[in-house]
């Protein structure tokens, strides 16, 4: 730094002046902070600079500007969004870029051994990856066609009009396989990365299809029952409580995408209690029910917005009720999927008549 900003004579005294008053054995600095540490701002800094600078020299503008938007347009949630971005810009920590950066001293791919590891041959080119790219209908063009990098890749299947929604999580799930067998952890053989990608896929879209399903319904137009989306039933439940009976009770009811009623039920529980223990047992017993009835793929949907929350989330609930949502979630793993939704009461009419209909009977 010194060399390059003066002439040689001043540059010479400069480096005789001490870095510190104190003897040190120490002499290196990071130039890209004020104060020659190493800090992990400075360091991220440094690395999006590098990475824009690389970006900048090697991708046309047209190209580059074209591919970003049809990645950001995907249906895909924005870490494989992300993640595939990365790829494109060849900044993930492959190999490569790891020896680039003297962090590694080779960067020859650990699973054929025989090339250098960059992003287009981590996720797509490598021989090993054959198993996972075998499907002659989608990917058959991967044999006739080279590409030097993910840009280039992503680029072709955009001139060609091909999705790059299964592409995102198949190069997405074989990057995690990759860093799991690395880092000695339990993770899917290779031949199983495809399918588990497409799993994926479709559990996303059935996902965003029922909450736009339910946004719609809580929209200006009302708070009406909204059909499921095809392949899901959904599993309607609502909790009463009669304070001069001394009794609680709940009631589902169970549609299909065509709105037909499969199933429904009224069960009586003999004591009263909290609105939200009621609640809760109702989800309880709406899943019980549903699946003594062979259903695989539900949406479970309740006027509980507390309790719907609590089911949605990834966290251990603490509240009073923890206990019971766990139980819920628990069940839930009776089934292939389980979505959670809520509703405005006018949107659970049925099964909340049902619920009050509980007072009308001895039982169930």
């Amino acid at each position: 730094m010194v060399d390059g900003l003066f002439v040689e004579e001043d540059a010479k005294l400069i480096k005789k002046i001490p870095l510190s008053r104190h003897v040190t054995e120490d002499t290196l600095y990071w130039p890209y902070s004020t104060s020659g540490n190493y800090t992990c701002k400075s360091g991220y800094r440094f690395l999006k600079e590098e990475e824009e600078l690389q970006l900048n020299s090697q991708t046309p503008p047209i190209c580059h500007k074209r591919v970003w938007k049809e990645v950001w347009q995907m249906q895909a949630p924005p870490k494989i969004k992300n993640f595939l971005w990365r790829a494109c810009r060849n900044v993930l920590p492959t190999k490569q870029a790891l020896m680039r950066r003297k962090i590694l001293e080779e960067p020859i791919c650990e699973r054929c051994k025989l090339a250098v590891e960059d992003s287009v041959h981590a996720l797509w080119s490598c021989p090993e990856l054959d198993v996972v790219w075998t499907d002659q209908e989608k990917w058959g063009f991967r044999c006739e066609m080279e590409f030097t990098c993910v840009r280039e890749l992503l680029s072709w299947m955009i001139e060609e009009g091909k999705s790059l929604e299964l592409l995102a999580y198949t190069t997405w799930t074989v990057w995690n396989q990759r860093n799991k067998v690395r880092l000695n952890l339990q993770a899917c053989p290779l031949h199983h990365v495809a399918k588990q990608a497409a799993e994926l896929l479709s559990q996303y879209q059935a996902n965003t299809e029922a909450s736009s399903t339910q946004i719609r319904s809580n929209g200006n137009g009302g708070n009406r029952w909204r059909a499921p989306p095809a392949g899901f039933v959904k599993v309607n439940f609502d909790g009463a409580v009669f304070d001069d009976a001394n009794r609680s009770g709940v009631g589902v009811v169970i549609r299909d995408s065509y709105g037909a009623v499969l199933a429904s039920c009224s069960e009586r529980i003999f004591q009263e209690y909290e609105a939200g223990v009621t609640e809760a047992l109702a989800a309880q017993k709406a899943l019980s029910f549903a699946h003594e009835l062979g259903f695989q793929n539900v949406i479970l949907e309740g006027d509980a917005l507390r309790l719907i929350q609590a089911l949605k989330s990834q966290e251990q609930n603490l509240c009073p009720l923890g206990l019971l949502v766990e139980d819920v979630k628990i069940y839930s793993n009776h089934f292939q999927r389980v979505l959670y939704s809520h509703v405005k009461r006018n949107g659970n009419s049925v099964a909340h008549n049902l619920a009050k209909h509980v007072i009308s009977i001895p039982n169930f």
